[in-house]
């Protein structure tokens, strides 16, 4: 429609378009050409997108699609009546609640990192990269909450490359990745193996209940902190060699 003196300028695209119900392929063809465009739904048959040369193109070509599956549509510029309207419609394209989703899924890996798969993290990101572009594809208002998802994203990319620089730089040392290896086998093999006979020997050996296996299993951290804090063992006893050992060869 033709904008009123003093209104102001067309900023919104609107396409009323009717399907006929005997063909639900190309109904449901226009319906997901819709949604990928980003519109937003004021009615049956109506839907709104901010007037741009791109958004314009793609309604007059799905129109034209319309037409030759024997339906109707029309792609009209209109104005917003009022400040209050326009504030209306351009709340209806915003974001900010599936940017916040993708902020919660990018924090909540931190809590794997180290811990899981990186090729799991690295999946995921990448997943949450394509999330994010989609969402900013569509984003014809961008709020600070666009702002705050790219920064999550770029933390954790640099927590994950972290993470791999960590984990090349034990393949390339020989001697981390031999310490490496020997605990992941006693954590793997001689652990678990002492998880399970500790309740027998709490219960049939030592004759303690739960408290005492738990007092058992903390037993391990107290011996590993207790040459620490021992003054005659610890670094600074004059017996606590920190040189390394010599090997001589015969």
């Amino acid at each position: 429609m033709d904008p009123s003196p003093g209104a102001a300028e067309p900023r919104w695209l609107l396409c009323v378009a009717s399907m006929p119900a005997d063909d639900p392929a190309s109904r449901m063809r226009v319906l997901r050409t819709l949604e990928a465009l980003g519109t937003t739904v004021l009615r049956e048959g109506v839907y709104l997108l901010p007037e741009t040369e791109a958004n314009r193109h793609s309604l007059e070509t799905l129109a034209d699609y319309i037409a030759k599956s024997h339906g109707s549509a029309h792609v009209l510029r209109v104005s917003a009546a009022s400040p209050a309207q326009q504030e209306a419609f351009t709340r209806l394209f915003d974001r900010s609640a599936r940017y916040e989703d993708l902020i919660k899924t990018v924090e909540s890996l931190s809590i794997g990192f180290g811990k899981s798969d990186p090729s799991a993290i690295a999946r995921v990101l990448h997943k949450q990269r394509r999330e994010f572009e989609a969402i900013a594809a569509l984003d014809f208002f961008p709020t600070r909450t666009r702002e705050l998802a790219q920064a999550a994203l770029a933390k954790a990319d640099q927590f994950f490359a972290g993470l791999q620089q960590g984990v090349r730089y034990v393949w390339e040392k020989p001697d981390l990745l031999g310490a490496f290896s020997m605990a992941f086998l006693v954590n793997l093999l001689a652990y678990p193996f002492f998880l399970g006979l500790l309740p027998y020997v709490a219960r049939d050996v030592y004759g303690i209940g739960q408290s005492g296996l738990g007092f058992l299993a903390g037993a391990f951290a107290t011996g590993a902190l207790a040459p620490c804090r021992s003054p005659g063992l610890g670094a600074g006893s004059p017996d606590f060699d920190t040189r390394a050992p010599t090997i001589t060869r015969g």
